[in-house]
């Protein structure tokens, strides 16, 4: 399951895989302005389960999206708007 909320301008996505095998999830970012470009900080879950392995992307509306989640893993991200 993924969750997008906004506030303002900016987006926070949240999502969690409670099944205790790993899963890609693809998803788009159609719903992100068209007119504007946000840099993502994606955190996800590190090489053990309480380690963690942050990121940076600058990303658009309709980017196609993926991420690999791991056995009982999540993922946290926030947008903000550039």
């Amino acid at each position: 399951m993924i969750l997008a909320r906004r506030k303002g301008v900016d987006w926070y996505l949240g999502g969690i895989h409670a099944v205790e095998a790993s899963v890609e999830y693809a998803f788009s970012l159609d719903f992100l302005d068209p007119e504007t470009t946000y840099e993502m900080t994606l955190i996800e879950q590190g090489e053990n389960e309480s380690s963690f392995d942050p990121s940076n992307v600058v990303v658009g509306q309709g980017d196609p999206s993926a991420i690999a989640l791991p056995a009982n893993g999540g993922f946290v991200a926030r947008l903000v708007a550039q």
